[in-house]
């Protein structure tokens, strides 16, 4: 077990290198100029050479990479253009946010996605089978966005029960924070839950269709024990991984439902930072979130190989 962390944690880090020396790479090649951009198109040449000097931006880039490289492996992921802050205290300021939105969209996804698809194999090629399998095609091709789209429009203007975005801290009012998140955190949530539905459903009927479980049946065990105590964590071991999938699919789709709902959170902050250039503070949140990913798909497959010892060995 412990070789097997040993050569996800070496795979996992070269992947977050890659991403680094990409991220650093197309930076440099997209037009557009820092120092422009802060001084204005009537800045003199020499007011634009001395900030570029102050920002590094008059050295080479492998040079450039390099140091910021080495500013990342110390923790310091350097100070934002546009803001003036260490690049570490504004991804804590937001953090929270993204990360309360991502927790509680899995929540929603798992609460939905493991009664529907159990559901849906045991009550196989029946009506409430074909049901949900129409709600998770459509959980998958209506985009989040839109989804948020039609619950402000449903809940927040209509019915006017939630809010139509924003964020409150947990710690100054939890309700008013949960109010706040439900209908964002669902527009996430629905699209991964039917994904996971799809899948436990897929796993389960190919599970249930194994000799050791007509082998239970046989024996006169309960639907009950038969199901969850025979099937379920067989059943879980492909819905594991995708559920390390999502994971991603939550912190990319954070980044156009913090717009939709106006949430102060990582997403907002990096659109923000794209619009104005903000190279350091683009690389750092790309590195963090990279980060977040990577640790979490790391965690998955250690669940993973609890769950099937085969892996282990391969």
């Amino acid at each position: 077990m412990l070789k097997f962390i040993v050569r996800r944690i070496i795979s996992l880090l070269i992947i977050l290198w890659l991403v680094s020396f990409l991220t650093f790479l197309l930076l440099q090649v997209i037009p557009g100029d820092p120092a422009q951009l802060i001084l204005g198109i009537e800045a003199s040449p020499e007011a634009l050479g001395s900030l570029r000097a102050r920002l590094g931006l008059d050295k080479p880039w492998p040079l450039r990479y390099l140091h910021w490289l080495a500013g990342m492996m110390r923790g310091d992921m350097g100070i934002s253009i546009r803001l003036e802050r260490p690049v570490s205290s504004l991804i804590a300021e937001r953090l929270p946010v993204t990360l309360s939105l991502a927790v509680m969209a899995m929540l929603i996804a798992l609460i939905i996605a493991f009664p529907a698809g159990i559901l849906s194999a045991v009550k196989w090629n029946s009506p409430l089978d074909y049901f949900i399998l129409f709600a998770s095609q459509v959980g998958i091709a209506i985009p989040s966005f839109w989804i948020g789209i039609l619950l402000i429009l449903t809940f927040s203007l209509y019915l006017r029960l939630l809010p139509t975005g924003g964020f409150i801290s947990w710690g100054k009012n939890p309700l008013e924070a949960l109010r706040h998140l439900l209908l964002p955190a669902t527009s996430l949530g629905l699209v991964t839950a039917a994904f996971l539905t799809r899948m436990l459903r897929s796993s389960m009927l190919e599970v249930l269709s194994q000799a050791y479980i007509t082998m239970a049946r046989a024996k006169g065990l309960a639907k009950f024990q038969v199901i969850f105590r025979h099937a379920l964590k067989n059943a879980l071991i492909p819905v594991a991984t995708l559920a390390g999938v999502q994971i991603g699919f939550l912190m990319g789709g954070s980044i156009v439902i913090e717009q939709v709902f106006a949430l102060p959170g990582l997403g907002r902050l990096l659109l923000s930072a794209v619009y104005t250039r903000d190279i350091p503070l683009i690389q750092g949140l790309v590195m963090f979130m990279t980060t977040m990913v990577v640790a979490s798909n790391l965690l998955v497959d250690i669940l993973y190989a609890y769950l099937d010892p085969r892996i282990r060995f391969e």
